[in-house]
Order: C-alpha cells, then structure tokens, then sequence
C-alpha cells in the first residue's frame, strides 16, 4: 500500500490498521527489512519507526490525529479514553485537570450527543476541569491552534 497510496493516505491507512487490528511489531521489523528498494518502503519504515504506543486507546482517527499531534509538537502524551467524574474523555492530562474533546462528525451527530457533551462539560468543569473541545477541521486543517490551545491549557488558567 505505501507504494500506491500519497503519504497522508498510507500513513492514515497505517494507523488505521494498528489501531484496529494491533499490528505485531516483530512482523513489522521483518517486513522493514523487505521494504528496502521497493516503491514505497521508507514511508512504510517511517511508518514504523513512528508508531504511538497507544494507539489501541483511540476509538477514531481523529483521535490518532490529536496523538500524533501531540507526539509531533513534544506535548506530554495524554491519557487517552479514561473515565472521569463518571464520563469517558478522549483525552485527559490528570495533573493539569485537563480535558480534550474531539468532535467528529461520526461520533457527535444528533441531539443525544449535543446534550451528553454539555452534561459531561458541566460536570468537569464543576469539579475545576478545563474542558476543550476540538472539531475534525481544527485538528485537520488548523493543528497550530490545537497546538497552541492545548499548550495554554496545560499551563493552568493564567496560562
């Protein structure tokens, strides 16, 4: 597949697959050893080379998206899908008492999900979270901002 497909593409088909399916890192050595002068084979040995640990936790790939992103810019890696005060969070950094939310089309249609994003909101940030909340397109096509915001969270409020 790196052969045939842009860089972006394989390494989202990349990660897409680990994430699913837990690709076996000693199958994976061996195929960088194969991958050598064939078309495609050091965006594949880069895809290797650049795996996230915890890529099983991500339940979408806005979610690996938000990982390698943080992975990229040196951010602290988050826990990622863990409870708190009782709702499942994408991303939390306990320390800091923050929490990231990413909101995909896939995951957040409808009014159910609008009412349990405001519910699960309220109750962090009645509890002193900081809640930020990041859109498919902010991720995509903005990643400075997510950057940036992320980072000033992490800071503390007086950022």
């Amino acid at each position: 597949m790196a052969g045939q497909l842009t860089g972006e593409d394989f390494e989202h088909a990349f990660w897409e697959a680990d994430r699913v399916k837990g690709l076996d890192g000693r199958r994976l050595d061996a195929c960088v050893a194969l991958s050598r002068h064939m078309p495609g084979g050091s965006a594949f040995r880069q895809a290797v080379d650049c795996r996230l640990p915890d890529i099983g936790d991500a339940r979408s790939l806005l979610e690996v998206l938000v990982m390698d992103l943080c992975r990229r810019e040196g951010i602290p890696a988050p826990a990622v899908n863990r409870t708190e005060q009782g709702h499942l969070v994408d991303f939390r950094w306990i320390e800091q008492r923050l929490v990231v939310e990413v909101d995909g089309y896939e995951y957040h249609r409808g009014h159910g999900s609008f009412e349990r994003d405001a519910r699960t909101d309220n109750d962090l940030r009645a509890t002193a979270w900081i809640v930020l909340r990041f859109t498919y397109r902010m991720v995509k096509y903005n990643p400075d901002y997510v950057r940036d915001t992320i980072l000033k969270g992490l800071s503390g409020p007086t950022g």
